[in-house]
């Protein structure tokens, strides 16, 4: 009877291992990481752009995922209790020691060039006067990866608009905590 309970027990605090629900056990690779190569093959018509959160709660960025695109970011991930982040103790959020044994691929060039269409199409300016062609070439964005197809970008810049000075609100995503300039934020898009 004590060795099927001790068994027992085993495969419990396995599974939950496996699930990441003990704590923040993170593998330091990432099947889901796609290559430039892979990044091609789900492309269809259309992109389509998600706020991280969105992303995280729809199922398309892992906790794993989140972790890598935070860490190829800004070489490091933050992360607390969903206690302490909602008691507002930011005294609680630590650096955790995490790095990825991959580097992040780099971008694809025909999805480097649909995600500007994204931004070109969907931003809500208005870019008559200016050709798609011009517009891609005056804005830029650091790659952060792709995740079994979806996308995540941070640091986009151009000289077609200004961010100004104001600070959004760090993000609370599974256990991490994100926090950027609004050009420092994470972009997500997803090809649909």
């Amino acid at each position: 009877m004590k060795k099927s309970v001790s068994t027992f027990a085993a495969v419990i605090i396995g599974l939950l291992l496996l699930c990441g629900c003990g704590g923040m056990a993170l593998s330091t690779t990432n099947e889901r990481l796609d290559s430039t190569e892979r990044q091609l093959s789900y492309q269809t018509n259309s992109m389509r752009r998600y706020s991280v959160e969105e992303a995280y709660e729809n199922d398309l960025l892992t906790k794993t995922d989140i972790a890598y695109a935070m860490y190829y970011a800004q070489g490091r991930v933050y992360a607390c209790k969903e206690s302490d982040w909602e008691k507002n103790n930011t005294e609680a959020i630590k650096e955790i020691d995490f790095t990825p044994t991959e580097e992040c691929p780099a971008i694809s060039e025909q999805v480097e060039l649909d995600i500007k269409h994204n931004f070109y199409d969907d931003t809500g300016m208005n870019f008559n006067d200016i050709a798609f062609e011009e517009f891609a070439e005056n804005v830029s964005f650091k790659f952060v990866g792709s995740y079994n197809g979806t996308f995540v970008i941070t640091k986009i810049e151009s000289i077609y608009w200004d961010y100004g000075t104001s600070v959004p609100p760090s993000v609370y995503i599974g256990g991490f905590v994100w926090s950027g300039s609004n050009e420092n934020n994470l972009f997500v898009f997803r090809y649909e």
